[in-house]
């Protein structure tokens, strides 16, 4: 023992001396340490064994970490015998440590320990030298001797893998180990695939590299045709290995593709140079071979700079490709597809520009960027600003991609996403951030520094992001004579305004409304965002930058100098800033301008001023309002969106049935366009016009703002009248033929014919119209209505109001939502919209109130008796008749909700959370957090009908919600969420049949029905389902119950036992009475006397809670069968008291198990025996046995039938206890 604690000591001391980085002095300690240990005798004691492996495992560190920091001072081959002494030293220490290890009998005890072991065995393996240090030595030698190194060191890593999947750092490793296996491949092997792929692609570039007599490739086209096409497939060919050979290792790949002489230029020369040739797939798939090398940001750090690739010949090859498609002079084609690509390479660099802007290393090489904003900006405006075709408009989405990617203030996560979904974790590691529970147990410094930091950050980012925006609206390029504000805004609003393409409209105007709202939101001085001050201020930057497009002549002053001019009596200020010259416009000169413009520029004009400030609506609502007010023509707008209307062009209708939806969604917007809307529907407005157009997307616009007025307006809004009105416009939005979307039936067909051709390349756009999105936007406004369910559940049909193709009749409305979610890939609107709907139908108006009033300080009845307080007789008494008219009862919900299930709702909610939207372009990918709320809200109100939950289980919803478990590092709206999901499947499970469910759903939840017991969070009624639920499943088969003793499950119902609800002490007792056959509840909880003190007590208690006391009496009965169970309760003070009182109690279901547990004490025979002779429980059984053994005194207690049964059972084990 005494040289156990000299070993022990000595470690101390070496881990001391290892923290002060004094690593010689740390060797000295572990080897006295491990001398010691060795001295004595071989023991098999595992403490040994372990204080042995972990001084092997230090020393071996220390030696690992002398390797790193040996002074360069010495010569060369001094320090390569040096550094391979550690190394050597540092790999026999491991290898003995694991040896040791091994022999250890826990299996568990050292898998941490191991771990380190065998990384550090790895990393000394990986970076040891070969034997030789003379560079006249054969190197053949040397290099197998490292492959062999790197393979073992492999191994290594593959082992901690298998132990440990998401270790980081043996992940880092094992990738830093092929990336290292590839280079030495590379340099002995000239012959790999994408070598000679590479080789090939450069000779086929010299053979059609044009001769010194030919200007350029162009007069290669003299060749013959079988020629060229020849010479395409080859290239075709060695362009398809350089793809797979990228895909299927990028990293490695990569890295080798950059190492490889001319390897990128080669690539990006076929992508240049053979333009005259029309090599169209040769050069979109050399760009994509550099797209997916540069997904590998180590692959841009170490070899693309603008010497090797520079990114303004990328935009001019877009240009030309988009430009010469524009043309008329028919000389040559552009071509979309190469265009598409130079803008996905051009996004790859910019995912990764700026990373890590603190990074010394990249300080460094700061006059390398590869990417600046100019060329960004150009980039993007060409590709919006040019459109080749009406149908094909997949470069203004790239371009819209690019931008997005460039202004976000998160360029972290789309990189981190991208790399995920690409299998790749390459960056640079970051300083791992602190967790909630570093950040609380941090001293105030600490604290107060990382306060500091991370507000930096913030200001950074949103600075960075501001200055991006504000960049590309304002930016360009300069042709002659200086240059105009807007140019990015007014290249996003050409886009908009000309395409037919009715979705890239509506993504161009989102984009807007997301630039003006970044300008309105970043660039704030505080953690909490913009102040007052600065949002003023940027509200007035804003209405300069967009005045001039608005048509704008008033003088734009700033809110603070207008409170200035208040102050001053009298006096009126008419000019408080000078402008730059550029942005003054003389009203005179307008005019005249004007009056030589011919109306299609009018209306061009018209369209950019409507798209604008429906985009303001949306980014930001003050400036769209203040546009509509004044802004817009100097508050003439509502005749130009009059003219819009009337003016029966597809595109200005469209833009203004857009902005009349945007504006109804805005509060301080409604009064301006009311005059658009009349008297409603059939008064000849111009909304009206907006209705009756043979445009889905126009029509589908004017409804939704149409509904949004009119529930804005409560007179409207409880005209029953009205709102079947705008009910029967939404489901008839909803059957909407998506090919009569924009009227133009010959257009509408080729764009449909070119989507099928292309549908890999539009993979990512929804399948959901804009006109269905509106159309489920406006159900989800009307399903608050309790008349509106009532018709949605009931098979409500349209019956065409609207002038559109007619829906098919045979399909009701929810039939049709079902579908929506179910076979399609809806966008986020429409999952949210769906999901919404769903919800509000399984409600009442009633618990919806309730809801609102959850947490406040007034409940909704408090807050019901003040407003009456101000109301007349008569009012109460027209409200009272109203309300009992409308009255959603609990009946009308359920029967509702019995309806959902029928039409397969459940199985919709499942699909909308299986793909409900990742993208605002939609089509498939993870649902948003809000969705997810919705969704499971609306599972949870349906499971409140019994009868469906069955259905529920059957169409997929405890396996989605069970999903939902699986989210890592939840926020606090995914805690509530997953609380709620916890709670829909406790609510499921209590009265479904346990053995209808799979292995899988049983034991997957168990888990977060235990977690729902345990939160402090949520109220009692979820406590006790989610507990009748555990005693639900604990009554399967054994297998349950032990799933439910591995989550700590009986540590959480003995908890529950002791809470202040009685219902919920009920529940947890009987839950724990399921267990009571599970030998570790035996033997960890029934033989605790401490515990079952509180079982006594329960029983006792019969009078003041008889559940409890029957399933507590219950559980005893049970238990006592069990020996030492048995012993202990004889010990009991109170099991004498418990005895007498529940024989004595007259209720026959406690006595019969009171006269259970005496039987089993008596069968145990002994002490256990003896108490309950001592007790009287022998007596009281032959007495009650004498009186009532031949049943003629049960005659006179009139008893009824189970009574009597019940009677006869206990008169017969009072028998057989008397036996005994």
């Amino acid at each position: 023992i005494a040289t156990m604690e000299e070993a022990e000591s000595f470690k101390t001391a070496g881990n001391k001396h290892f923290q002060k980085n004094e690593l010689n002095q740390a060797i000295s300690n572990y080897t006295s340490a491990l001398d010691i240990l060795n001295k004595q005798q071989k023991s098999s004691d595992d403490d040994h064994k372990l204080l042995q492996t972990t001084c092997l495992s230090n020393r071996a560190m220390c030696h690992l970490k002398l390797c790193s920091t040996t002074k360069m001072a010495l010569s060369a081959s001094t320090l390569h015998e040096k550094k391979k002494e550690h190394l050597d030293i540092c790999i026999k220490d491991c290898t003995s440590a694991l040896t040791i290890l091994d022999s250890i009998k826990s299996s568990t005890a050292g898998t941490k320990l191991r771990m380190k072991l065998l990384y550090r065995r790895a990393k000394a393996t990986s970076i040891l030298p070969s034997s030789s240090s003379s560079p006249q030595q054969q190197k053949q030698q040397d290099d197998e001797e490292i492959n062999k190194n790197l393979n073992s060191a492999a191994r290594d890593l593959l082992d901690i893998l298998s132990l440990e999947p998401n270790n980081k750092e043996a992940a880092s490793l094992l990738q830093s180990i092929k990336i290292k296996h590839g280079m030495m491949k590379d340099s002995n092997d000239s012959a790999s695939p994408l070598s000679k792929a590479l080789n090939g692609l450069h000779d086929l570039l010299v053979q059609l590299k044009p001769s010194k007599e030919e200007d350029d490739y162009k007069k290669k086209k003299n060749d013959t045709s079988e020629d060229l096409k020849k010479k395409e497939e080859m290239m075709l060919h060695h362009l398809k290995v350089v793809l797979g050979v990228l895909n299927s290792d990028t990293v490695s790949s990569s890295m080798e593709l950059g190492r490889k002489r001319n390897g990128i230029n080669t690539l990006f020369s076929v992508a240049k140079s053979l333009k005259g040739l029309y090599f169209s797939r040769c050069r979109t798939r050399a760009l994509q071979a550099l797209s997916i090398a540069c997904s590998n940001s180590m692959f841009i750090e170490r070899f693309m700079t603008k010497s090797v690739l520079n990114p303004d010949d990328l935009v001019e090859m877009m240009k030309m490709e988009l430009v010469q498609g524009d043309s008329d002079d028919g000389e040559e084609e552009g071509d979309v597809d190469v265009a598409v690509a130079c803008i996905g390479l051009m996004l790859r660099l910019v995912m990764h520009m700026n990373d890590d802007e603190d990074d010394e290393d990249i300080k460094e090489n700061k006059d390398e960027t590869m990417v600046n904003g100019t060329t960004i900006c150009r980039m993007c405006q060409i590709a919006l600003s040019t459109t080749i075709s009406t149908t094909d408009v997949r470069a203004q989405r790239a371009a819209l991609d690019l931008l997005s990617a460039w202004v976000t203030s998160d360029k972290d996560s789309i990189v981190s996403a991208a790399e995920e979904a690409s299998g790749m974790d390459q960056r640079k590691k970051k300083k791992k951030q602190p967790t909630e529970e570093d950040v609380r147990q941090m001293k105030p410094r600490e604290f107060a520094a990382y306060n500091k930091r991370r507000y930096e950050i913030i200001k950074r980012n949103n600075r960075r992001t501001k200055e991006s925006v504000e960049q590309f609206l304002k930016y360009t390029e300069k042709k002659g004579g200086g240059s105009t504000r807007c140019g990015g805004l007014s290249a996003l609003l050409k886009c908009a305004t000309s395409t037919q393409d009715y979705r890239l409209r509506r993504e161009v105007g989102v984009m807007v409304g997301r630039l003006i709202s970044t300008l309105a939101t970043c660039g704030g001085g505080s953690m909490d965002g913009v102040s007052k001050e600065e949002e003023e201020e940027a509200e007035y930057e804003i209405k300069l930058l967009v005045k001039n497009i608005l048509g704008c002549t008033k003088t734009i002053v700033r809110k603070k100098d207008e409170k200035k001019e208040e102050k001053e009596d009298g006096l009126t200020i008419e000019e408080i800033f000078d402008e730059d010259e550029e942005d003054k416009v003389e009203p005179e000169e307008e005019q005249e301008e004007e009056a030589t413009l011919s109306i299609t520029n009018k209306l061009q004009i018209q369209m950019r001023k409507g798209q604008l400030t429906s985009s303001l609506l949306l980014g930001k609502s003050s400036i769209g309002v203040w546009a509509l007010k004044e802004g817009w023509s100097d508050g003439d707008a509502i005749t130009e969106i009059s003219a819009l209307i009337r003016s029966q062009n597809n595109i200005a209708m469209s833009i203004a049935s857009e902005l009349v939806s945007a504006a109804a969604s805005t509060e301080h917007a409604r009064p301006f366009i009311s005059p658009l809307v009349g008297n409603g529907i059939g008064s000849g407005s111009p909304l009206e016009a907006l209705l009756e157009s043979d445009i889905g997307d126009v029509r589908s616009g004017a409804a939704s703002a149409m509904a949004k007025l009119g529930l804005a307006n409560k007179e409207l809004s409880n005209d029953e009248g009205e709102v079947m009105g705008l009910l029967q416009v939404a489901v008839e939005l909803l059957n909407e033929n998506d090919d009569e979307v924009m009227g133009d039936k010959d257009a509408n067909k080729k764009a449909k014919q070119f989507l099928e051709k292309n549908k890999k390349k539009n993979s990512s756009t929804t399948t959901t119209s804009t006109t269905v999105e509106r159309g489920i936007e406006l159900l989800s406004y009307l399903a608050s209505k309790t008349q509106v369910k009532e018709e949605l559940t009931h098979g409500f049909r349209s019956s065409s109001i609207l002038k559109a193709p007619k829906a098919t009749s045979s399909q009701t409305a929810l039939e049709r939502l079902v579908e929506l979610s179910c076979t399609s890939s809806p966008s986020l609107a429409a999952s949210y919209g769906l999901a919404t709907i769903f919800s509000l139908l399984a409600v009442s108006a009633e618990t919806l109130r309730k809801e609102a009033f959850e947490g406040k300080e007034i409940t909704a009845e408090q807050y019901d008796e003040l407003q009456n307080l101000g109301k007349t007789e008569e009012e109460k008494e027209f409200e009272s008749k109203t309300k009992s008219v409308m009255e959603d009862s609990l009946d009308a919900v359920n029967e509702r909700i019995r309806k959902m299930a029928s039409c397969n709702v459940p199985r919709a909610m499942v699909k909308l959370m299986e793909n409900g939207g990742g993208s605002v372009s939609g089509g498939g990918g993870t649902t948003s957090e809000h969705t997810m709320e919705q969704l499971v809200m609306a599972m949870n109100r349906m499971a409140l009908e019994e009868s469906v939950r069955g259905t529920m289980v059957q169409q997929g919803c405890l396996s989605a919600l069970l999903k939902v478990e699986e989210k890592e590092k939840p926020t606090d709206s995914d805690k509530k969420t997953l609380r709620n999901a916890r709670h829909c499947i406790a609510k499921m499970l209590i009265t479904t049949n346990p053995s209808l469910l799979t292995i899988a759903q049983r034991m997957g939840s168990i888990r977060p029905l235990i977690q729902l017991v345990r939160d402090d969070k949520v109220n009692d009624l979820q406590q006790f389902e989610a507990l009748l639920s555990l005693t639900n499943l604990a009554s399967a088969d054994e297998e349950t119950k032990g799933r439910i003793v591995a989550e700590k499950g009986i540590a959480t119902l003995s908890y529950a036992m002791y809470s202040d609800h009685e219902m919920v002490r009920c529940a947890a007792t009987e839950a724990m009475v399921n267990m009571v056959s599970h030998p570790t509840v035996l033997e960890e909880h029934f033989s605790d006397s401490e515990k079952l003190k509180v079982w006594l007590a329960f029983a006792l208690d019969y009078e003041e809670n008889f559940e409890c006391a029957r399933a507590a009496s219950g559980g005893l009965a049970m238990a006592s069968r069990d020996p030492k169970v048995a012993e202990v309760l004889s010990t009991m003070k109170k099991l004498g008291e418990m005895v007498k009182t529940l024989l004595e109690c007259g209720n026959l279901e406690l006595m019969h198990r009171m006269l259970v547990i005496i039987l089993n004490m008596m069968d145990h025979g002994k002490q256990c025996k003896e108490k309950m002779i001592s007790c009287g429980a022998l007596a009281f059984c032959a007495a009650y046995a004498d009186s009532y053994h031949d049943g003629s005194m049960a005659d006179n207690l009139e008893f009824s039938a189970a009574d009597r049964g019940a009677l006869k059972v206990t008169v017969d084990l009072a028998k057989e206890i008397v036996k005994l």
